[in-house]
């Protein structure tokens, strides 16, 4: 997911550079200069390139009589070389190209302090690499350029370097020394921060048990904690963002508290936590990106109110996701969102929602109860794919919708996700809600949630242990009731549906 777009760009390239002039001590070469200065980068040949061992690339080389200096080492040059341990770089040598030893056999190399810049993926999957010494004489470390080097325990950056590009260190062990004079990045114990510290780059996946973020940092950059095997993350008050695929296939992660600092997820930032069972979404989140918690284990989420928009595959394959609530405030799902989530029993789709995607609920195999509350579904048809529930068993299903609404919804094609399905239409909520509906959290101090709801506006009625009524409201759905203003204390809650009135026992503390 994280280089498609990359990797296209860089095949793209690629493929005009597989031609070679010639070749000279068997290694092959590009002309890159055919007029003074003479000069040429080492090439990738397809189906001949079979280096093993030690390499000694030479400064100089001499092709129809002219002395052509060696500067560069092209896209891919040794590529998959897995018999390749070390090579000798020439000091003539200037820039290393993409791709140019990704997933060689290398064991060791010298960067000379010629060289300038290092490209994208260039020694990506070097996993037998185990230090990397970048010279003062390199301004720029492209994209990935080190990433998979599993056993890279060593990473020293100089004061020169003033670019690092995305994920130069994913899912590296090695601890990241960056030379105390660089004015644009630092280190604090292995950890690769912006001079700042106000971003934190990568941390190295050696890193174990609990890490605490320090309290300068505002951003979470991109990968930044992928692969990682700590159990504990603490994010201080200080975060306002968290970058995509930041905390990816942290599979030792349990549980984390994102602040109510943070305002933006990235994409994917938590996808593949297979062991987060719980997560609380601040309510200063008003988007929920692209798979931000696919495949995690998560087993219930409550969305806040200030979040307007569900982002494609949000929860998808979150096989263990039993209830969700999505809230008033919500006015688009996108496709996939919680695709495959096989444990899901029932959804409610709250009135505020104009558009669903594509195979937002595809394949919620579990799926017993539907409630639908658009105000106007003969409106909203036409923003809603008509495979939403795909392999959805809707005759073991039934849809919930307003008494005042029923009449339309029959009229399924009206609703393209009913379209020629064959569908129990029920108006309001089934008639034994009781045990469904519940008040959390509890004790509260501020305020109190009801789940169960599924969209229906009721009254609510507050009773105190004197019988005196403190509150009454009326409410859609799963909306927060503010009790800050009671005293502490034990209190009843009446919660009247068009069906029943139901009683309920919160604590004030």
């Amino acid at each position: 997911m994280k280089k498609l777009i990359l990797l296209f760009a860089t095949l793209c390239i690629t493929v005009s550079t597989w031609a070679y002039d010639f070749t000279s001590g068997g290694i092959y070469y590009n002309i890159t200069s055919s007029s003074s200065p003479y000069t040429v980068a080492v090439t990738y040949a397809p189906n001949i390139n079979n280096y093993s061992g030690a390499i000694s690339i030479p400064s100089s080389v001499t092709y129809n009589s002219i002395s052509y200096s060696v500067t560069s080492i092209g896209i891919e040059a040794f590529k998959e070389c897995s018999g390749l341990t070390s090579i000798t770089i020439p000091s003539s040598v200037t820039s290393i190209g993409t791709l140019a030893f990704a997933y060689s056999g290398l064991t060791s190399i010298t960067i000379p302090s010629s060289v300038t810049s290092i490209g994208n993926y260039a020694f990506e999957g070097c996993s037998g690499l185990t230090s990397i010494i970048i010279p003062s004489s390199v301004t720029s470390i492209g994209d990935y350029a080190f990433e998979i080097c599993k056993d890279l325990t060593s990473i020293t950056i100089s004061s020169s370097v003033t670019s690092i590009g995305y994920g130069v260190f994913f899912d590296c062990t090695g601890l990241i020394t960056v030379d105390a004079s660089n004015p644009n990045y630092s280190s604090i114990d292995g950890v690769l921060f912006n001079k700042a510290q106000t971003t934190l780059i990568q941390c190295p996946i050696s890193k174990t048990g609990s890490y605490i973020i320090p309290s300068s940092v505002d951003s979470i950059g991109d990968y930044a904690f992928a692969y990682s095997g700590l159990t504990s993350i603490t994010i201080p008050s200080s975060v306002t963002s968290i970058g995509t695929f930041a905390f990816e296939n942290c599979s030792g992660l349990t549980s984390i508290i994102i602040p109510s600092s943070v305002t933006s997820i990235g994409d994917y930032a938590f996808a593949v936590c297979k062991d987060l069972t719980s997560i609380t979404i601040p309510s200063s989140v008003t988007s929920i990106g692209n798979g931000v918690f696919n495949n995690t284990g998560l087993t219930s989420v409550t969305i806040p109110s200030s979040v307007t928009s569900i982002g494609q595959l949000v929860f998808a394959d979150c096989s263990s996701l039993t209830s969700v609530t999505i809230p008033s405030s919500v006015t688009s799902i996108g496709n996939g969102a919680f695709y495959e989530c096989t444990s899901l029993k029932s959804i409610t789709i709250p009135l505020s929602v104009t558009a669903i995607g594509q195979g937002a609920f595809a394949y919620c195999t579990g799926l017993k109860s539907i409630y639908a509350y658009p105000t106007t579904p003969v409106n909203l048809s036409s923003s809603i794919s008509p495979d939403v529930f795909s392999s959805v068993d809707t005759t073991a299903c039934t849809l919930y919708v307003p008494t005042s609404s029923v009449s339309l919804y029959q009229k399924a094609n009206q609703w393209k996700a009913f379209y020629n399905r064959t569908v129990g239409f029920t108006a309001g909520l089934p008639t034994n809600t009781i045990e469904a509906i519940n008040l959390y959290p509890n004790p509260a101090t501020d305020g109190f949630n009801i789940s169960g709801l599924n969209g229906v506006s009721c009254m609510i009625t507050i009773i105190d242990a004197s019988g005196k009524t403190v509150l009454t409201k009326e409410i859609m759905g799963n909306q927060y009731v503010a009790i800050s203003e009671l005293p502490q204390g034990l209190y009843i809650v009446k919660i009247k549906t068009d069906n029943e009135t139901i009683e309920k026992k919160i604590i004030k503390k």
